[in-house]
């Protein structure tokens, strides 16, 4: 969360160039986002397999739903945030570009074999 805050927090003259080639390449800068948006959903999906493992059908529903929520929730404060930057504005489609890649890591929790369950703590 502190990386994406930071690059959120630069002014936008700062990445004059970055600009250019986001204009330049079409839906470079969801794709971004959606990026930066999986690995923090996953990353959370790590964190709570690894403080407790799912056992129950509820208990992987909730490991699957909250880092979603969270990563999108965080996501929402995050173009808040932008609104006040310097050349920067809050963006919706960066909003759905979030969800999507949050979305996305509980997919891939639940589609990649072993890579939720770490009940031996090495997965």
């Amino acid at each position: 969360m502190g990386v994406i805050y930071v690059l959120s927090a630069q002014p936008a003259d700062k990445y004059s160039r970055l600009g250019e080639l986001l204009d330049f390449v079409p839906m470079l800068s969801s794709l971004v986002h959606g990026v930066l948006y999986f690995v923090l959903a996953a990353l959370l999906i790590r964190l709570l397999v690894r403080l407790r493992a799912p056992r129950t059908f509820r208990a992987r529903v909730f490991v699957a739903v909250a880092p979603v929520l969270l990563a999108v929730v965080y996501g929402l404060t995050d173009e808040f945030h932008q609104g006040f930057v310097e050349g920067r504005d809050s963006n919706v489609a960066d909003i759905i570009a979030d969800t999507l890649g949050a979305g996305c890591a509980a997919l891939a929790s639940y589609v990649v074999p072993g890579w939720r369950d770490s009940s031996d703590g090495t997965g």
